[in-house]
């Protein structure tokens, strides 16, 4: 049996480490958990200064927490995955963090199945909303766990059912709450604008009259069409939120300015919007 040791990460197991993570993207998994952004980052010199300046205290990023980084390698001295010992937990980790180890696709299951339930919604690209999405996949979802694993001769559901027990049960509910990211629909009014929390920001004039799905993260509202993302705003406490281009496709379409002076009649008004916040104002000339 193949024993595995651990090793720091150096410049010496660049190839090894760059064949580690190209092994992932071949088998169509673009997402290394537990490797510490190795699928995310450019470089391995990048990626190699980033673990070992969060190893140390002093240099530690102040979005990360204090972690040491190893490669697990087999007799061959091949990287078969990654792991990382975090001395500390922020508060994310601390209720939703679980033991992670990167472990190269051979050496984990096969991602066949998975594909063909990707490449089956992909059909459906351009032709359902949110909620058609969301009814898709949970018929999907009832369907292959219900079904006998070919390769297998288990049924997924009998298999979950008998090994539940031992999964951890999620956070309670008001811990949980704050890291979900939930919908809500608004209709563009005839200024091209949704109403969210009081406030109005613009949208792009061709969904005037349209539904848009809203979800609120991180100080921003993001409006969806469908699945299209349509625009992204800063929550403020502004009465008025516009986009420039925004703000002059709706002074074209209302013909409030000659077409000549339309820019930089904006380009005025949205000064004067973002200097007296609170105040309604129209688009109209002043």
């Amino acid at each position: 049996m193949s024993r595995i040791k651990l090793t720091v990460p150096t410049i010496e197991y660049k190839d090894k480490a760059l064949k580690f993570k190209k092994e992932f993207l071949d088998n169509n998994e673009n997402v290394i958990n537990g490797s510490e952004l190795l699928d995310k980052t450019e470089s391995y010199e990048e990626w190699l200064l980033s673990v070992t300046n969060n190893a140390d205290i002093k240099t530690v990023s102040p979005e990360w927490v204090l972690t040491d980084t190893f490669f697990a390698v087999d007799d061959n001295d091949e990287i078969v995955g990654i792991i990382d010992l975090r001395h500390e937990l922020n508060e994310f980790l601390q209720d939703f963090g679980k033991p992670c180890i990167a472990g190269r696709p051979r050496t984990k299951a096969k991602v066949e199945a998975p594909m063909k339930i990707l490449d089956e919604i992909r059909a459906y690209n351009g032709k359902l909303d949110y909620d058609g999405l969301n009814k898709l996949v949970t018929r999907i979802n009832n369907r292959v766990n219900t079904h006998v694993v070919k390769d297998t001769g288990i049924i997924p559901i009998m298999y979950f059912n008998k090994e539940k027990a031992s999964l951890s049960h999620l956070p309670v509910k008001n811990i949980r709450k704050p890291y979900q990211i939930t919908t809500k629909p608004l209709n563009v009014n005839p200024s091209s604008m949704i109403n969210y929390g009081g406030n109005q920001y613009s949208v792009p004039t061709e969904y005037i009259g349209k539904s848009l799905t809203a979800q609120a993260y991180d100080g921003y509202i993001h409006l969806y069409y469908n699945t299209t993302l349509v625009t992204v705003h800063r929550i403020t406490e502004q009465k008025l939120n516009y986009h420039e281009k925004d703000y002059i496709e709706i002074a074209r379409k209302s013909h409030s300015f000659k077409e000549e002076d339309i820019e930089s009649r904006a380009k005025e008004n949205l000064a004067l919007l973002g200097g007296i916040s609170g105040h309604e104002h129209n688009i109209s000339a002043t």
